[in-house]
């Protein structure tokens, strides 16, 4: 395990990319930039030097039923810090004030934070055990949730799926409260499944891509990356 500003990364890693950073990142006149760089207002500007494919083993999500845990991205990139979401409120909370960014991101963390909420209150015996209750109840949250950035497309797109799961499974032969929470739950966990998978076959391919055509022969390629895209 190496340590690339800030960054751990290790070569058995399973992933994409091994980067090291050395471009800028401002916020309010602060530089990260190992070359002079006066401030402005948000510069979120990144130059990587793609020397290897492995991947950084910094997690934007730490997920096990239950409980869910979010990196938080105001604090890079000098430390790491992950915040506990527990209920659909938490999960508000953490997209509005853009702790968690990256439009897939959102759309996973509002979907977890609400599973998290669900297994916490049938844990405490205190669910409903009639599935349209439980459909009611899981129809507000994610329309609630959906509030916290009405411009993310993946956002209202992941709650309009999701509410149909719930819709068909409040809908099945006797449907109970669990039903539904269940046919929630795995269906949001899903999301985070598929969601990996596709980040890392676009990183994958990717990364090949651009060392075929791009390095020219050279071991090297530099990338200069914006806004939520590293």
């Amino acid at each position: 395990m190496t340590t690339l500003d800030g960054w751990q990364v290790g070569p058995d890693d399973d992933a994409i990319v091994k980067a090291t950073l050395y471009g800028q990142s401002s916020r309010r006149g602060r530089s990260r930039s190992r070359s002079q760089h006066s401030g402005g207002a948000e510069n979120l500007a990144y130059h990587y030097t793609i020397s290897i494919i492995s991947t950084m083993s910094l997690e934007a999500i730490k997920y096990k039923r239950g409980q869910l845990d979010i990196l938080d991205q105001l604090q890079l990139p000098h430390t790491e810090v992950y915040d506990e979401v527990k209920s659909a409120q938490d999960a508000w909370h953490a997209i509005k004030e853009m702790r968690t960014r990256g439009a897939p991101a959102i759309a996973i963390v509002a979907a977890l934070g609400l599973a998290v909420e669900l297994e916490l209150i049938a844990g405490k015996k205190e669910l409903s055990s009639v599935a349209e209750e439980v459909e009611f109840f899981i129809k507000e949250k994610l329309e609630y949730l959906v509030t916290s950035r009405p411009t993310a497309v993946n956002l209202a797109d992941a709650a309009r799926k999701l509410q149909k799961i719930v819709q068909t499974a409040a809908k099945a032969q006797s449907a109970s409260g669990t039903s539904v929470k269940d046919a929630y739950v795995q269906a949001a966990e899903q999301m985070l499944v598929d969601d990996v998978s596709d980040n890392k076959a676009i990183g994958e391919h990717g990364a090949d891509w651009i060392l075929k055509n791009a390095a020219g022969g050279k071991d090297q390629v530099s990338i200069l990356t914006h806004c939520n895209t590293g």
